[in-house]
């Protein structure tokens, strides 16, 4: 299966997880590796939008494509999860640190905020399968100056 990211030059060939130990994301408590990726291109996009702003946007990215085992997915559907799971960072962040800890799955399926319809899967850098994820193509975009 394919999935996808976006990422400064520097990181891009960076998939170890480690940005999420330092910082604490929808779906980990700072000090967890988790990779963030999404279903499609155009996610990827819109959750790189959705976190930064103004000039950021104008220095060229990387698009990374990954392929990654998916024969080991576990899925949390918005019926699992809290009803203000939007606004509940502490539900989201406790309900993927917990499936990081467990290292059951190297794949979590979780709905993206932005677009429920859509979803982004959170890759664990811990478990046993994840040196069977591997870069597929990476290449430089830059954003149309309308976004």
């Amino acid at each position: 299966m394919q999935v996808y990211r976006l990422a400064h030059p520097k990181y891009a060939n960076d998939i170890s997880g480690y940005g999420s130990l330092l910082v604490p994301g929808r779906w980990n408590f700072k000090g967890h590796r988790v990779l963030y990726t999404s279903e499609n291109s155009s996610l990827a996009l819109l959750e790189y939008l959705a976190h930064t702003e103004g000039l950021k946007r104008r220095l060229p990215y990387h698009l990374i494509t990954l392929q990654v085992p998916d024969d080991t997915i576990m899925e949390y559907t918005i019926a699992q999860l809290a009803l203000d799971w939007k606004g509940n960072l502490l539900h989201t962040r406790e309900t993927g640190t917990k499936w990081l800890e467990s290292r059951d799955s190297l794949l979590l399926k979780v709905p993206s905020v932005i677009n429920e319809d859509n979803s982004n899967f959170l890759v664990n850098p811990e478990h046993q399968q994840f040196n069977k994820v591997k870069i597929l193509h990476c290449k430089e975009i830059t954003f149309d100056k309308r976004l």
